[in-house]
Order: C-alpha cells, then sequence, then structure tokens
C-alpha cells in the first residue's frame, strides 16, 4: 500500500495505491490518521482510481476514517 496525499485550495487530496486489506489495514489507518491531523483543509478527496483490490477490512477503514472526521467536524 502506497499512499499520496496533497492539499489544494483547502482540499485534501489522499490516492491510496496498491492493495488495501487485512494486511495493509492497519498502516493504512494510521498513516491516513497522521496525514488528515496535519493539514488546514475543509474538504478530503479519497481516489481510489490506483487501488487494485480492497475486501472488508479496507472499507471498514475507510468507513472509520470518514466517521472520525466527521465527528471532528462538529466540534
Amino acid at each position: 500500500m502506497h499512499i499520496k496525499s496533497r492539499v489544494y485550495k483547502g482540499t485534501l487530496y489522499v490516492v491510496l495505491c496498491g492493495e488495501l486489506d487485512e494486511h495493509s489495514a492497519s498502516h493504512t489507518r494510521i498513516t491516513l490518521d497522521d496525514i488528515f491531523a496535519g493539514g488546514d483543509f475543509n474538504q478530503i478527496i479519497i481516489d481510489l482510481s490506483e487501488l487494485q483490490f480492497m475486501d472488508s477490512t479496507g472499507i471498514g477503514v475507510l468507513i472509520g476514517r470518514y466517521k472520525k472526521m466527521k465527528n471532528m467536524q462538529s466540534i
């Protein structure tokens, strides 16, 4: 799993590359949390076009990050 990110005009763009599965979920979760905590942005776009495979664990990672960011927004 490789993760690319950049902020452009207030939007955080994240590109997930490779496979998001049980083996890469922990690394992906930690990396996304670090990226989300480190920037000044008001919108996030996650690009899955370079993702070759994702299982239910990967879907759980994405839903978990969505919920975490949504909770931070309401604070």
